[in-house]
């Protein structure tokens, strides 16, 4: 327990003394409408867009899977007619 005081103890004194080097960057703490923001936010919307797409496709594919494997097993007849 003392040991996880002392590291939260050096941690703000880190932050306290180095205030500059730990504040918040120019994209989170600038303008808002600076296009340096804008072009972050429109990457931060599209890596997520896109890992939500993969997440759907392999939500898909466990969905497919099991429905799949519920179905019965096509059967193979074979009192099918042959074309002679």
């Amino acid at each position: 327990m003392r040991l996880a005081g002392f590291h939260a103890f050096v941690l703000l004194l880190g932050g306290v003394l180095f205030e500059n080097a730990a504040s918040a960057c120019a994209v989170c703490f600038g303008e808002p409408g600076a296009p340096m923001t804008r072009g972050l936010t429109w990457a931060i919307i599209s890596l997520g867009g896109i890992v939500g797409l993969v997440l759907a496709g392999v939500a898909g594919f466990f969905v497919h899977v099991n429905r799949r494997s519920q179905s019965p097993p096509e059967s193979k007849s074979d009192d099918a007619p042959v074309n002679r």
